[in-house]
């Protein structure tokens, strides 16, 4: 008789795998049309920055990689199976024009796609080493998951509401370093530093998927009980989203926490027995400062916002 634990894994994967194969089954079904990366996140009903973590780590690919990498087999296909001409396949791939089209082919065969009909048939097969293969006729995505194997020490804590005050960064993530300063200048001169506050980061965008110029990132700290000063712009006073956080302590350089979000939402998520609650971001807990500590020995907790999932 199958444990709670392996019952509460395959019924935790299970949701994961039908929710992208969704999102695989309208890529399949658009492949001639423009896809809109946030809406495969609503099919998916995970946060856009959730989503593309996820589906990395279930397929094996970046979305933008798996899609391009489809429409360039599929483009295969209709050149030498279906005889089309380099221009039928390039609308029937979602290509805007002929020269984009013909890069993108040359790039990922290293062929010129007008070469393809002289070529003898079934010259090129798909790595069967890929999670999500193309199934031709009727053209459908054949999706065998990932599912990831991790070691990562994973908590879950209820963290309650509390007072926070932060500063909007935009851009680069790691030129967050003089926001950090102009907060903490401002919480030093308005009594905010007693007692000694927590220091946190909410990133709001995946740097995989958003122009390092347009990333979104509150630099905050906690503010001491019952705070009622209302501070000047930038610094905004607000609450923290107290809930339910999956938080893993990660020791080393800031450059790899996006990789530690990797593998806590790709690997250890699927089998968790919890989904993302996107009402929330993701959050960075500080322990210590690059400005006391070596950055080998920096710690920091990863966290991820999460909700139990429904019996309905």
């Amino acid at each position: 008789m199958p444990t709670k634990r392996k019952e509460r894994k395959a019924t935790t994967t299970q949701i994961y795998v039908e929710r992208l194969q969704r999102c695989l089954n309208y890529i399949s079904g658009n492949l001639d049309q423009p896809i809109s990366f946030d809406k495969l996140a609503k099919i998916a009903c995970f946060s856009p920055f959730h989503f593309h973590r996820i589906f990395r780590g279930l397929t094996g690919e970046t979305v933008v990689d798996l899609i391009r990498r489809i429409r360039m087999e599929y483009a295969y296909y209709l050149l030498q199976d279906q005889q089309k001409t380099v221009t039928a396949a390039t609308f029937e791939t979602g290509y805007e024009n002929v020269e984009s089209f013909s890069r993108a082919f040359k790039k990922h065969f290293q062929l010129k796609a007008s070469a393809v009909k002289k070529l003898p048939a079934l010259l090129y097969k798909p790595k069967n080493s890929y999670a999500v293969r193309l199934q031709l006729n009727p053209l459908t995505l054949i999706f065998h998951p990932i599912i990831g194997v991790t070691n990562m020490k994973v908590r879950i804590e209820d963290i309650k509401a509390h007072p926070i005050a932060y500063i909007r960064h935009i851009g680069p993530y790691q030129e967050v370093g003089d926001t950090y300063r102009q907060l903490f200048g401002w919480a030093r001169t308005n009594g905010a530093m007693e007692p000694m506050p927590h220091i946190y980061g909410f990133s709001w965008d995946d740097p995989n998927i958003v122009s390092a110029s347009q990333l979104r990132f509150d630099a905050a700290i906690s503010l001491p009980k019952n705070w009622q000063r209302k501070p000047d712009q930038p610094i905004v006073t607000s609450t923290f989203p107290g809930g339910l956080w999956a938080i893993t302590t990660y020791q080393g350089s800031y450059n790899k926490i996006s990789h530690i979000f990797q593998e806590l939402m790709g690997g250890w998520m699927p089998t968790s027995g919890y989904l993302p609650d996107s009402k929330r971001p993701c959050l960075e807990i500080y322990l210590n400062t690059p400005l006391t500590t070596a950055e080998p020995d920096l710690l920091t907790e990863i966290c991820i916002p999460i909700k139990k999932i429904s019996k309905k």
